[in-house]
């Protein structure tokens, strides 16, 4: 596609990267003077039913009004697939800071907060991510050791399962995030990304996923397995984070937190006891 120009206004400039749910390109918006980013979706992910589904949300994610939420500009049509316009966003995704380098403990519980508070404010807005992965959270490291981060595919992955994730490909990357009620095609609310939040802390703590292995062992386990205590593999992390991480992984969804402001409290409160040295 690149080149092509998208419903005569967006002009693609080079691919950004690739998944499951399509690719994304950085593309020239000449109207507005701008870069932005357009992802285009996957066509075999498209009924009539998940083409509405996907234009519903977007309108209400482009009302949303939230710093570390990625909005939707625009969407439109492109030879018999979906696109969606949003902002350029700059910095690296969590997934390339850790495998680059190791994010001090004041880092993880900063980056916890910000995205809880985001899916807090979106969940308010009945709005669940489902998709809630490093992949998926930009980082800007800032100056004097603060973090920034933007969550990004909100509202493109609505009616994620583990049926559809399967015949994307997408579950491979995602499998380690996946809430056991996505697993078992359950009802989903917010608390399915309280889940992969913890996901994600967990590995923040200790650079390993609560489950691995092959495909259905994971799947399994997601359902079936209690995850293994981080500070027993080697985390240097307190009981009480360990227990804040824990409490995210519950199997019951009533186990858990169970809003995200409320978990954006509880690692605030952690937050406060750091000492200077662990904050920074």
């Amino acid at each position: 596609m690149i080149g092509q120009k998208l419903s005569d206004r967006y002009e693609i400039v080079s691919e950004l990267g690739r998944g499951g749910m399509g690719i994304v390109y950085r593309a020239t918006d000449p109207v507005l003077s701008r870069d932005v980013a357009v992802k285009v979706v996957a066509p075999e992910l498209l009924t009539p039913e998940t083409e509405q589904r996907f234009q519903t949300e977007a309108k209400v994610v482009a009302q949303m009004d939230h710093p570390s939420i990625v909005t939707i500009y625009d969407f439109g049509r492109h030879e018999g697939s979906l696109y969606f316009v949003m902002p350029l966003v700059e910095g690296e995704s969590l997934r390339h800071h850790l495998r680059n380098e190791p994010l001090r403990l004041g880092t993880v519980v900063d980056l916890g907060i910000e995205v809880a508070d985001a899916l807090d404010y979106s969940h308010d807005r009945g709005v669940v991510h489902r998709d809630i992965k490093p992949e998926n959270i930009m980082v800007t490291m800032e100056a004097g050791g603060g973090v920034r981060i933007r969550i990004m595919d909100f509202g493109l992955a609505r009616g994620t399962n583990v049926s559809s994730l399967t015949k994307t490909g997408m579950l491979v990357g995602t499998m380690s995030y996946i809430s056991p009620e996505q697993v078992m095609s359950g009802a989903i609310d917010g608390r399915s990304d309280i889940y992969s939040l913890g996901c994600v802390l967990y590995e923040c703590v200790l650079n390993e996923v609560p489950f691995t292995g092959e495909l259905q062992s994971v799947l399994y386990r997601v359902v079936h397995e209690l995850p293994q205590s981080p500070r027993d593999f080697g985390a240097e992390i307190d009981q009480e984070l360990e227990d804040v991480i824990l409490a995210c992984l519950a199997k019951d969804p009533a186990e858990r937190p169970q809003k995200s402001g409320e978990l954006a409290r509880s690692l605030r409160r952690y937050r406060s006891k750091l000492h200077d040295s662990q904050r920074l």
